[in-house]
């Protein structure tokens, strides 16, 4: 079983965000307010929710993530990954 923060985590990882850095941005991720919906929910199965779920949640992601670079690694290679939206 794969559990949602766990999903989330590879698909940042998959973009070239590194395993400890997809930690810490899951971590701001998580007690967003934004994302308070979300709190008992981050170590549920995956498979259980629907792709727009995921969608929804890449909103999030994508910005939680370029507020990272822009702050610790500006001028990484995968920043462009991450400013569909911002």
């Amino acid at each position: 079983m794969k559990t949602i923060r766990e999903k989330c985590e590879e698909e940042l990882i998959a973009r070239g965000i590194s395993f400890d850095e997809a930690k810490l941005i899951m971590e701001s991720l998580i007690i967003d307010i934004a994302n308070a919906s979300m709190k008992n929910r981050w170590n549920d199965d995956a498979e259980g929710y629907p792709p727009v779920i995921f969608e929804a949640l890449w909103l999030s992601i994508e910005k939680h993530t370029l507020e990272y670079i822009k702050k610790n690694c500006p001028d990484a290679w995968f920043r462009g990954l991450f400013e569909s939206n911002g």
